[in-house]
């Protein structure tokens, strides 16, 4: 729901379906970026908002990729009250369970597949500053979105920061198993334009995987849906291709989940590596501590720059621990 100078603008409607173990807390996550990723929006109201942690990965994700500052606040019981109203007067309307079907049937035409599409797969990747680079992958068939079958995958790219070499691994290393498996998906979606969809066609090509078709989804310079760009394939050949609005809608549900699953999946990797510092070389240092640290200062530079009053102040932190850290950050003996 869209509130502009106290007034309703515009109310959206989201449904996720609950598989597996999945939790709550990764729904709400991927509900709020979807949301808020492609609009000007910088105040969200909540009223079950995600911990600190989530909190965190959303803001992050929103300020790096479409330059929206988050601003977290509790809904007013007036605002609270109202959504409630309307949730429950949106849940007594009959819905169509044909959607996934009717979603399959839609990429069929549009994409002049030979077959209705069971399974389709969107590869995506992030890194920071060109480390930890993660190459996803997640998965929706004719259920909805599979979590059970996300996967996720370590790269070791020559250049550190190149997507495109980075969306050939992934896809080379993805499609290889699937092919030895012969589980092939009926549709690849690539987040990137013409150069991510050609390093895609190389994986394939040296798999010797032919036919199988795909699909690239390009931001563009404003990064607004509006302005996606969508390419296909023609005999090996990249050509631009018109989607309809709705289309579009379901497809970039898609891409998002994938980004959402990859910069899960960096963060993990780029906290274990924060972690995994020069602060492992102090003996008197335990896991809790060290990750105290982190937490307050954000990164080792910050620590190595504070004085040792400022870590010494933190919780467990005595003045000659905090001595023996800055000595440990500056290479001292």
């Amino acid at each position: 729901m869209s509130i502009v100078d106290n007034q309703v603008s515009h109310i959206d409607r989201h449904e996720l379906e609950i598989i597996g173990k999945r939790s709550i807390e990764d729904y709400l996550q991927q509900l709020i970026i979807e949301r808020f990723s492609h609009g000007p929006r910088s105040i969200i109201h909540i009223a079950s908002q995600p911990n600190s942690s989530s909190k965190e990965d959303i803001t992050d994700y929103l300020k790096n990729e479409s330059g929206i500052i988050v601003k977290w606040k509790n809904p007013s019981k007036k605002w609270l009250q109202f959504s409630q109203n309307i949730t429950l007067n949106l849940l007594t309307k009959p819905q169509n369970n044909d959607s996934h079907q009717l979603f399959f049937e839609s990429l069929k035409h549009f994409l002049k597949l030979r077959s209705l599409p069971d399974r389709i797969e969107c590869i995506d990747i992030s890194h920071h500053q060109g480390q930890s680079t993660k190459g996803s992958c997640v998965v929706m068939d004719s259920a909805g979105m599979n979590p059970s079958l996300y996967r996720q995958f370590n790269l070791n790219t020559q250049q550190p920061g190149d997507d495109y070499e980075a969306i050939y691994e992934t896809v080379k290393r993805r499609y290889r198993r699937l092919l030895e498996q012969n589980d092939l998906p009926d549709l690849i979606i690539i987040d990137g334009g013409k150069g991510q969809l050609k390093k895609a066609i190389d994986a394939l090509n040296e798999l010797d995987i032919d036919g199988l078709p795909l699909l690239g989804i390009s931001k563009g310079p404003t990064r607004k849906p509006e302005d996606e760009k969508y390419y296909t394939t023609d005999d090996c050949n990249i050509v631009p291709i018109e989607i309809d609005s709705k289309l579009r809608q379901q497809l970039q549900h898609i891409r998002d989940e994938a980004h959402r699953f990859a910069i899960k999946a960096h963060r993990k990797s780029h906290t274990k590596s924060l972690t995994s510092s020069t602060l492992d070389d102090i003996k008197q240092l335990g896991p809790k501590r060290k990750q105290l640290l982190l937490s307050h200062f954000g990164n080792l530079a910050n620590i190595q720059s504070a004085c040792v009053s400022e870590i010494s102040s933190l919780p467990g932190i005595s003045s000659n621990m905090a001595k023996l850290i800055k000595q440990a950050l500056s290479g001292d003996k």
